[in-house]
């Protein structure tokens, strides 16, 4: 399973919620939970980002958005307006399951990774997934 965040370092909501994620990372790690953060900074504003997260001890890939506004709102959910933060949770075949717009608490986050984990349990595996990428952005 796979939680997306898009944030910014502008966004306070974003901020704010970011310490509740890693949490999350931390006690579901261990049950196949893998967070990915991407930042809506612009490029320019990359440094910030990156003190950001280290400032918070994160120690795993990140990544910065890059190219058309729309195209990267439309990948991940076209009913998503661009505000931030947004969170995308996936199952482990690759499936969009949860899509949250707005800020959110530990206890909400949880909530759906635990609805998300139940989802998968009761539903088989199916051939069907879609390509991935590895943390490099290269295909497997």
């Amino acid at each position: 399973m796979v939680l997306v965040n898009i944030w910014a370092t502008w966004c306070l909501p974003c901020r704010e919620e970011m310490p509740a994620l890693l949490r999350l990372r931390r006690t579901y790690a261990d049950r196949g939970l893998r967070l990915v953060l991407v930042s809506g900074d612009f490029s320019s504003e990359a440094g910030q980002a990156a003190a950001f997260l280290h400032d918070l001890g994160v120690d795993f890939p990140t990544y910065i958005k890059d190219g058309s506004d729309m195209a990267f709102i439309d990948a991940f959910d076209p009913k998503w307006s661009g505000a931030l933060p947004a969170t995308f949770i996936y199952d482990g075949a690759g499936r969009l399951q949860q899509s949250m717009f707005g800020p959110a608490t530990y206890e909400q986050f949880e909530e759906q990774i635990r609805t998300v984990m139940r989802s998968s349990a009761e539903r088989p595996e199916t051939n069907d997934r879609r390509p991935t990428t590895d943390d490099r952005g290269e295909s497997p």
